[in-house]
């Protein structure tokens, strides 16, 4: 697994490869606010890995089922295909 020392590492390279794997441009924004916010409550603290973040959408946040159901595809993505 890649390392990065900052979240706007991470979300640096995500970008990289959302562009290289030719996703649209509402796609790429939706997907980037996604990890950029995953990454910043990992950074902090707040919680502890993926199913911790979908669990803070729903309990913390919230969001309605679908809404975190949103969710999965960007840390997907960010988990294949740049932290490999």
């Amino acid at each position: 697994m890649k390392k990065f020392q900052t979240v706007e590492e991470v979300v640096a390279a995500f970008q990289t490869a959302t562009r290289a794997a030719g996703l649209s441009r509402n796609t790429r924004r939706g997907y980037t606010a996604t990890v950029q916010d995953f990454a910043t409550l990992l950074k902090d603290g707040t919680i502890s890995g993926p199913q911790a973040y979908f669990d803070f959408l729903s309990t913390v946040r919230q969001l309605s089922p679908q809404s975190v159901w949103h969710a999965l595809n960007p840390l997907k993505f960010l988990y294949e295909k740049v932290l490999e």
